[in-house]
C-alpha cells in the first residue's frame, strides 16, 4: 500500500485502517473450479505484473475464488478492466525442487489470465 508522501501519521494511520476494496461485478463466468488443476502461464510481458517468476509453468489446484477485481497489470496502463481472483495452492515441492519430500503448500492469489488448465 502507498501512502502519499505528504500523509502527517495519524492520517497514514486512519489511511490504513480503512482498506479499500477492489472487488467489482463482472460479466463473464469464471473459467476455473474449486479443486481444478491449473497452471501459472509462461508467458509474461514487459512493465506491472503480478504473476510470479516461480510460478510460471507449474502446477497447482484453485483453492478459493474471490470473484472479481481489479486486474492490477492493466490498471497500472491507465485502463479499467476486471478479472476473476483465485488463490491458488502450489505444493511446495511444485516451485522448489530442494522441497522434495516436504507436505508444505503456498498459497499465491492468481488473476485468470495468469492461469491455464493443466
Amino acid at each position: 500500500m502507498i501512502v502519499p508522501a505528504d500523509y502527517h501519521a495519524d492520517e497514514a494511520r486512519a489511511y490504513v485502517k480503512n482498506p479499500r476494496s477492489y472487488a467489482v461485478e463482472i460479466d463473464a463466468p469464471a473459467l476455473f473450479a474449486l479443486g481444478g488443476a491449473v497452471r501459472g502461464k509462461m508467458s509474461g510481458h514487459s512493465g506491472h505484473t503480478r504473476l510470479p517468476g516461480y510460478v510460471r509453468g507449474r502446477r497447482g489446484s484453485i483453492f478459493a475464488h474471490h470473484g472479481g477485481h481489479v486486474f492490477p497489470d492493466a490498471s497500472a496502463r491507465g485502463e479499467q478492466r476486471a478479472e476473476h481472483l483465485y488463490t491458488i495452492s502450489f505444493a511446495a515441492s511444485e516451485l522448489w525442487p530442494e522441497a522434495k519430500d516436504r507436505r508444505d503448500c503456498v498459497f499465491v492469489d492468481l488473476w485468470e489470465s495468469y492461469l491455464e488448465l493443466a
